[in-house]
């Protein structure tokens, strides 16, 4: 059990720290789609036992993550003194069951709490985090006193549409890649001067096809490329396709 680790005290000499999960990224695995086909194709008991070690993962996966947030949550005040760099990926953040705290909370807790004082760099990546998350991330950082000191931020994989939350941040590297971001709203909020120690945004948009460059995604796109241009900060956007 992760929980056991933490009465030891090597921990107060780690500097990085993974707990992020493996996650099925797979729908055609995770919907049941290729165990029908290959009930389809005659297969019938190799399909059902397909299905059952997709469900199978996939609740194992669900109680690391609970597992994780329980970690997060029995972190005292400054047990983690040397840490720089954590990782938890991939592990739902907002996920909830049976009363347990949502990780983000125990996260946000954790955060509030000086459990990481010297916390630089913190990735959150494929965490099944919304709006609502990031506000919480953002109260446990401003509490924590790391909105002054967090360098690195990735959130990408998410369903984040606003990032003003953390518009107090003084980080220097943020991304956000695969996000539904709202590009106007982020435009104007560093145009206002938030993120005021930022060095490069990363991001990434649908590639809007000919004949459609005026859509408001695109304008949003662009002022948001021009409020970092203004602000010397460098901006990443890749374009997905359909």
């Amino acid at each position: 059990m992760l929980a056991a680790l933490l009465p030891l005290p090597a921990l107060s000499h780690l500097r990085a720290l993974v707990l992020g999960v493996a996650i099925v990224h797979d729908t055609w695995l995770t919907n049941g789609s290729f165990a029908h086909q290959l009930v389809a194709l005659g297969l019938a008991t190799q399909g059902r036992a397909m299905q059952e070690m997709v469900e199978r993962r996939i609740e194992q996966q669900h109680g690391c993550c609970f597992e994780v947030s329980r970690v997060l949550g029995h972190l005292p005040a400054g047990s983690l003194p040397r840490l720089a760099k954590l990782n938890l990926d991939g592990t739902l953040l907002t996920a909830s069951s049976r009363g347990r705290p949502t990780g983000i909370r125990a996260l946000s807790s954790a955060l509030a709490r000086g459990a990481m004082p010297q916390l630089a760099t913190l990735r959150l990546c494929q965490a099944a985090l919304h709006d609502g998350a990031v506000e919480q991330l953002a109260r446990g950082l401003s509490v924590g006193g790391l909105e002054r000191t967090l360098r690195v931020l990735q959130l990408d994989d998410n369903e984040i549409h606003e990032l003003s939350p953390l518009s107090g941040c003084r980080l220097r590297h943020l991304s956000a890649a695969r996000n539904p971001l709202d590009f106007d709203s982020l435009g104007r909020t560093l145009e206002a001067g938030a993120f005021p120690a930022l060095r490069s945004l990363y991001f990434t948009a649908w590639h809007i096809p000919a004949g459609e460059e005026g859509s408001a995604e695109a304008a949003g796109r662009l002022a948001l490329k021009a409020a970092c241009e203004a602000r010397g900060v460098t901006c990443h956007c890749a374009l997905l396709e359909d």
